[in-house]
């Protein structure tokens, strides 16, 4: 999933002008994703750049306590695309919480994934059924593609 989100962000997923990356639950006391550890980072082939919004994530959700909702309006987004691990958690939540505050979640399927596989797709059903779309990466892009030539 890392390596399918790096390749969405180098081919133009991300904002021009800067996007949000959220840092992975800072909250867990042990385990590797503690803060100052090699699970806390953003995945190194994402390249994030100065210009990006670094979001503390605390919960499930990255909507959830923190300025995300500010920085999307600021930027005046209305679609949320979402990426990430855990499908069936974080995923879920983040999409489910981008739709009760009006955004229209676009999960990107090959960009996520959990530690269980077999839960996997049951949320990416739950998702597409109740409240979001998912769509693949290629077709994706694509479409990126042809906004960024439209004048």
């Amino acid at each position: 999933t890392g390596e399918a989100a790096a390749r969405a962000l180098s081919e133009g997923l991300g904002v021009e002008d800067g996007g949000p990356f959220m840092r992975l639950r800072p909250f867990l006391k042990d385990g590797g994703l503690r803060q100052d550890t090699w699970g806390y980072r953003i995945y190194d082939d994402l390249n994030p750049r100065d210009k990006d919004w670094y979001i503390e994530k605390t919960r499930l959700s990255a909507f959830y306590n923190t300025n995300l909702e500010g920085v999307l309006r600021a930027l005046h987004a209305d679609t949320v695309l979402i990426t990430g691990v855990l499908t069936n958690q974080c995923v879920a939540a983040t999409s489910k919480d981008a739709m009760f505050r009006d955004f229209k979640p676009i999960v990107i399927e090959q960009c996520t994934g959990t530690t269980l596989p077999h839960l996997h797709e049951p949320a990416i059903e739950m998702i597409r059924v109740g409240w979001g779309e998912v769509r693949d990466l290629e077709s994706t892009l694509g479409e990126i593609r042809q906004l960024s030539r439209t004048p």
